[in-house]
């Protein structure tokens, strides 16, 4: 794993320092139940307002890094049935990580 900066680190990525912008994850809702039946694929979208620096944002799936995104939307698959913690961290156009994050968890049937 990765060194600490201020106590935190995201699946061996050094943690960013602290930025006031704000991400959210709109959908899918957290402890939504969503339907994965054709190869588990589930849309991501995100809430980049106030994030002035953000250019897009990188996803985790229970907590390995699974894509950078250059949008405020991705369609994410590969995800087995169960439950799911997603978490998505707003990035800037150089790909550095911006903090706060945001995290849900989702039921995958």
């Amino acid at each position: 794993m990765g060194r600490m900066i201020h106590s935190h680190t995201v699946s061996g990525f050094l943690a960013p320092p602290a930025w006031p912008g704000v991400i959210r994850i709109v959908t899918p809702k957290d402890g939504e139940t969503v339907d994965g039946a054709v190869d588990g694929v589930l849309d991501v979208r995100v809430d980049l307002a106030g994030a002035r620096e953000a250019d897009g944002f990188h996803l985790f799936v229970d907590g390995e890094f699974r894509q950078a995104v250059a949008a405020e939307e991705t369609t994410l698959s590969g995800l087995d049935p169960g439950p799911h913690r997603i978490k998505v961290w707003a990035a800037s156009a150089t790909d550095r990580l911006l903090v706060p994050s945001h995290e849900i968890r989702v039921d995958v049937r």
